[in-house]
């Protein structure tokens, strides 16, 4: 494909269906793992002024990718692999994730297949023209009460570790929290409500960390300093996962609910040429 012809198609959009499909399905649930049922997706649009291309070996640079494509050693979409589970889990950053749930209302590290419970999609991001900024907006999409509970982080590679971007809800939440990876919860009780809050029996204020969203569905963030496409070796990463301690992730709000949501990343118009 010619330069000239890249002009055009120029954009990103990464569709992940999340189907919850039971209202026993929660982030806890008494004596079992909570699943929240399969991933499927799909991928289309095209935008202005970006490229992309996956961590694949010959992938190459370009205006639009499928969901199928993120097949790299680490990319961990659960919409490519057939009989998968999504569960709730719990993170701060979209780096690192702990998952626990309920046994007789006291909490029990549930973290054997944690790496499945999450999507995680690795890729360049370059430009057309040098100096242009890219718009990264994540949207999302349901019929849900629980879209509060939806948590996605763009991430920029630095060095061995990983810059947070921006940082998405589904809608605004109000001082929102997420379970430390780092804690030992089995002496904590729950008081009935699925998360873990300072009402709970035997809880520590060490247990969480404060979750620091930045935007919400449909919102952008500005990311500049972007590479040309031609040269770029610049790896961002996007991480969307339904987050655990989250007052919108219940049985009830669960019930037979659907999310998807949605990347995209362009040039504003008036840049680019």
């Amino acid at each position: 494909m010619k330069k000239r012809s890249l002009f055009a198609a120029v954009a990103m959009l990464i569709v992940s269906a999340l189907v919850l499909t039971s209202a026993t399905y929660a982030w806890f649930t008494a004596g079992g793992a909570a699943t929240v049922g399969a991933i499927t997706g799909n991928v289309m649009e095209s935008g202005k002024g970006v490229m992309v291309k996956t961590t694949v070996s010959g992938a190459q640079w370009t205006g639009t990718l499928a969901g199928t494509a993120f097949t790299g050693a680490n990319d961990h979409l659960i919409m490519n692999n057939n009989g998968q589970t999504y569960h709730p889990v719990s993170s701060a950053d979209g780096v690192n994730f702990c998952a626990y749930t309920l046994n007789s209302n006291a909490f029990s590290a549930d973290e054997g297949t944690i790496s499945n419970y999450y999507d995680i999609c690795e890729f360049y991001l370059g430009v057309v023209t040098a100096g242009d900024t890219v718009n990264a907006t994540c949207t999302y999409q349901s019929n849900t009460q629980a879209l509060g509970a939806a948590r996605s982080v763009l991430l920029k590679q630095n060095g061995d570790g990983w810059d947070l971007v921006a940082f998405w809800s589904g809608a605004n939440e109000s001082s929102p929290k997420a379970i430390n990876y780092e804690s030992t919860l089995t002496n904590v009780v729950d008081d009935g409500d699925f998360y873990l809050t300072d009402a709970d029996t035997g809880y520590l204020a060490s247990y969480l960390l404060t979750q620091s969203i930045t935007k919400t569905s449909g919102q952008s963030i500005a990311i500049t300093g972007v590479p040309q496409f031609e040269t770029s070796t610049q790896l961002y990463r996007a991480v969307t996962w339904i987050e655990g301690n989250d007052a919108g992730c219940t049985p009830n709000t669960l019930s037979g609910d659907d999310l998807s949501t949605t990347w995209t990343f362009s040039v504003p118009q008036q840049q680019g040429g």
